[in-house]
């Protein structure tokens, strides 16, 4: 009888050790992920709602070419990029160019960049640190794969001659 009862209280601790575990390592990032994405969606809202608001007030967006660099200096821009991924511990898996465009009075080179990191806060840090850089871009799409795999699609503008 005394049996019984330790081999029930044995089952019940490993189910609830059970539940723990895949509440602790299935649950908890889902929700970091989730929250992420949610304040992601807002932000992006924000953007939104203040661009057309300043597209209603009749806002020009101009840019002041001394700004720009008159070459679009991809090279230099990607080394520096490498080394701040470097310091966050973020690996660039892969740089794709997509297209350039030279439609405008702005020389355009997207690219489509391939990132991995050991957690989802190095990559979250390095593309805070990205947007702050010294250099004329613009992320146009931004999604998280896995946990620990990133995608960006990225412009970078320079003056036309």
């Amino acid at each position: 009888m005394r049996q019984t009862y330790i081999v029930i209280v044995a089952a019940v601790l490993i189910v609830c050790s059970g539940f723990g575990f895949f509440y602790f390592m299935k649950i908890i990032p889902l929700k970091e992920n989730l929250t992420f994405t949610q304040s992601s969606v807002q932000n992006y809202k924000e953007m939104a709602a203040l661009t057309k608001k300043s597209s209603a007030d009749g806002e020009v967006n101009a840019i002041n070419e001394e700004t720009l660099p008159k070459q679009p200096e991809i090279e230099s821009f990607f080394v520096k990029f490498q080394a701040q991924a470097a310091v966050h511990q973020v690996y660039v898996d892969t740089i794709t160019r997509v297209n350039r465009s030279q439609n405008s009075s702005l020389n355009a080179n997207s690219y489509t960049i391939q990132l991995s990191a050991k957690s989802t806060q190095e990559i979250t840090d390095f593309i805070g640190d990205l947007e702050k850089m010294e250099r004329i871009l613009n992320i146009t799409k931004f999604s998280m794969q896995t946990g620990s795999q990133a995608s960006l699609s990225l412009t970078l503008y320079s003056a036309k001659k």
